[in-house]
């Protein structure tokens, strides 16, 4: 074997091994023109193979003014039908591509959907004290921020009276958010609430389970017409289990007890609050049984209402923004032979 023969073969092999590293590298970018330059290279591999081991290869025209045979016609054809090929695979890949995308966008939007909360509309439902027809108990639906007809709103917190971030969607976060100063684009400019409960504690860093801490409404009492915040310790930190945040305290129908007392104490009296919102303590973050919670808290309010003779309350209600929420609260009350439903 030659040098020149050696030199065919080895150019060759360079040829097929560049080709090869272009397709595998660059098809997915450039498709169409790397795809003519690979093929180009890897056709080169048998029709030098050919040259070299064949010299006398020839080539006539008979079609479009030319005939191939030999290495020639190998060249050709390789070129030709291994770019084809590779054009119609890279086509279908991306065809596919395209449906696994969707598909896996179908599943998210699937997913979202299953995880989304199931949002109640916005409604008041009330029920009458039987034994005392000028008091009442009732479910307020949706969002506590289209709430704005009632005096004192309950925030769920911790028993370290840390609140929430403005942007989390806890009801913490959102009275902090709202009960501040904020400016044209609803940027946070002054944490009324937020400072005013970290005053309220003085240094301490916890309070006892059911504690609860009053604190003015902030920018509430202008837009939602709210008089009074009451921060009620109605959970409990959890460390080191992954996913969980905090429990429910224990005994936690007992904060609705502290809290409907401490809205008829006297210092509040001139305030004439007639209205209290609650959430469903420790059934948020906490993640607590929402039947269970509800039947709880509720029969605690009623019973307060039913055998407190002095009272400046005239409706307790909670808050079901879920419609899981609304189900357990309005099962309870329908069912409570104290009260007469007024919806």
């Amino acid at each position: 074997m030659n040098t020149l023969t050696i030199v065919i073969l080895s150019v060759a092999v360079i040829s097929l091994i560049v080709g090869l590293i272009i397709v595998r590298t660059s098809a997915n970018t450039w498709p169409y023109s790397t795809n003519q330059i690979s093929w180009l290279l890897i056709a080169l591999f048998p029709a030098l193979i050919i040259f070299a081991l064949f010299p006398q290869s020839t080539m006539t025209g008979t079609i479009l003014g030319f005939s191939a045979g030999g290495a020639v016609a190998l060249f050709v054809f390789v070129w030709w039908y291994g770019a084809k090929v590779t054009v119609r695979g890279i086509e279908v890949d991306a065809l596919n591509k395209t449906i696994q995308d969707l598909r896996q966008e179908l599943a998210l939007r699937d997913q979202s959907k299953k995880a989304a909360p199931d949002i109640a509309p916005r409604q008041t439902l009330s029920y009458r004290l039987k034994k005392h027809k000028q008091r009442k108990i009732g479910i307020i639906t949706g969002n506590l921020e289209d709430i704005k007809d009632v005096d004192i709103w309950v925030n769920s917190e911790n028993t370290n009276m840390q609140m929430s971030r403005y942007f989390e969607g806890t009801i913490s976060g959102t009275i902090r958010y709202l009960g501040s100063k904020r400016d044209w684009a609803g940027d946070v400019q002054e944490d009324l609430i937020g400072n005013e409960l970290r005053s309220r504690m003085a240094g301490k860093t916890t309070v006892e389970p059911g504690t609860v801490l009053v604190t003015e409404a902030g920018e509430l009492n202008k837009t939602h017409n709210v008089k009074k915040i009451f921060h009620v310790a109605a959970v409990r930190g959890v460390r080191g289990v992954p996913g969980k945040s905090y429990n429910p305290v224990e005994n936690v129908d007992v904060c609705v007890i502290k809290a409907l007392e401490r809205a008829d104490a006297e210092d509040l009296r001139e305030f004439e609050c007639k209205s209290i919102v609650f959430p469903l303590l420790g059934a948020g973050a906490a993640g607590g049984d929402t039947s269970q919670l509800a039947e709880k808290l509720l029969n605690r309010a009623i019973h307060y209402l039913d055998t407190v003779e002095s009272t400046s309350l005239k409706a307790v209600y909670f808050l079901a923004w879920r419609n899981v929420e609304l189900e357990a609260c309005k099962r309870i009350l329908d069912s409570c032979e104290t009260l007469t439903a007024q919806n």
